[in-house]
């Protein structure tokens, strides 16, 4: 595994769902209800939804770089309208944001104990932050539930803007909120539109986790390294 000196890398920004929380043990319950509300309670088109939003109701699992995996609530929403949600889009958008806000924190499962994680990167002189495609209100609940306020100098969102994933808008955002130049920022994130973020802001450091949706298959090809979770960033880092 490479390894990076602290000279190089002086900030992370993390992705959130798939790469702090589990993606398919937080998210399943959580999409299957946004889906049913949808449908209007209609089964059959409940699937529909779910099956091109990127959930394989059999399998219980997310297709990698998929609008549920990797998108925000407004592209679900407007692809769940064209296949015949129920409800107009702009309520469809709201009321997805406000579920997912509520649900998935709810059903939250880390992928490790976050607050020792994020003292002990803090102590080696990083600056951290969080870039996600969920909502800024989502975003910040989770900062403040796993008390990582003190360790967290940035916060955006889809909805927050700096336009979202796969640009660079929130990585460069972070990069001037905690004054470094992407040349020491490392991102690290479980989908593909994280690490074309990355490489559109053109920071040092793109970091894959398989937490997520993403598979080696889909991540080696755009990130520097692919860990197992979050916590071999220490060992990353030395």
């Amino acid at each position: 595994m490479p390894q990076l000196s602290d000279k190089q890398i002086h900030g992370i920004l993390f992705d959130k769902d798939g790469t702090l929380f589990d993606f398919h043990r937080t998210w399943h319950s959580v999409i299957t209800k946004a889906a049913a509300m949808a449908s209007g309670g209609d089964e059959r088109l409940g699937r529909i939804l779910l099956e091109a939003g990127g959930f394989d109701p059999a399998t219980c699992r997310f297709q990698a770089d998929s609008v549920i995996a990797a998108g925000h609530a407004g592209e679900l929403a407007e692809l769940w309208r064209g296949l015949g949600a129920v409800l107009p889009l702009d309520d469809l958008q709201g009321r997805l944001d406000a579920l997912f806000a509520e649900e998935a924190l709810a059903s939250a499962v880390p992928v490790t104990d976050l607050r020792p994680l994020f003292a002990r990167l803090t102590r080696l002189g990083l600056r951290l932050g969080i870039a996600t495609n969920d909502s800024e209100a989502s975003a910040s609940a989770t900062v403040e539930r796993y008390a990582l306020k003190e360790f967290v100098g940035f916060v955006a969102g889809y909805d927050s803007g700096y336009g979202v994933k796969p640009g660079p808008g929130m990585a460069l955002a972070f990069c001037e909120a905690v004054n470094l130049p992407p040349h020491h920022v490392a991102v690290v994130g479980d989908s593909g539109h994280d690490m074309a973020m990355g490489r559109s802001a053109e920071v040092r450091l793109c970091v894959g986790v398989l937490t997520g949706a993403g598979t080696m298959a889909s991540l080696a090809s755009q990130a520097d390294v692919v860990l197992q979770d979050i916590t071999g960033l220490l060992e990353l880092l030395d």
